[in-house]
Parts: structure tokens; sequence; C-alpha cells
């Protein structure tokens, strides 16, 4: 995934051979402003993904193996989502503590 100055998500999708295909993401037909954490959340062994798109609705995007996402809205609240970028590595709260909770707790004191 890529973010860029004009606010697109992109995705890149890789060939194998170290090429790369670059496309603005499109998902459902709205825009992304908000792209989060990517996993496998419904464990088909496939790459999803979460993002907040402009009407303020936090999506599930769900990959098909060919470099598409089928969205499902899991709620219509989401319109104060915040990104923050927490040094670490694959667990974020365990190699960074500190960072993580006071990122956690400005965001609850501003609620």
């Amino acid at each position: 995934m890529s973010y860029d100055t004009e606010t697109v998500i992109s995705f890149l999708s890789g060939d194998g051979a170290g090429n790369f295909d670059y496309r603005p993401l499109d998902v459902a037909g709205e825009a992304l402003t908000t792209i989060g954490a990517g996993a496998d959340y419904d464990r088909d062994g496939l790459a999803d993904f979460v993002a907040v798109d402009a009407a303020g609705q936090l999506l599930l995007a769900r990959g098909d193996g060919r470099g598409g996402f089928e969205a499902e809205v899991i709620s219509s609240w989401a319109r104060d989502v915040r990104a923050i970028t927490v040094p670490g590595g694959h667990f974020n709260p365990e190699e960074a503590p500190e960072a993580v909770s006071r990122a956690l707790s400005d965001f609850l004191a501003a609620s």
C-alpha cells in the first residue's frame, strides 16, 4: 500500500520477479481517507486490511488473491480515526511500550 501527497491510497501488486503494478485503490467505489493494519482477518490465507472511507465508515477490505478487495462496513461511526507512527516491529506494545502508552493516553484524554 502507498499513500501519496494527493491523499490517494494505492495498491502495489508484486509479480514475484521484482516488478510492481501501481494503481489507485478503489474499494466499493469509495475514496479511502485512512488505512490501517493489514492482516489475514478472515483466515483464508489472503491479505486483508481495515480502512476509513470519506463518509467516516470503518471498512474491512477482504483480499481476493488477485490484487482486488471487497469491502464490508464494520462500523458507520469512525469519523475521528487517527493514525500514529510508533517505532517498533512485529508487536509495538511490547517493543515500544512508552510510545504506545503515550499515544493511547493522548487519544483518551481528547475523547
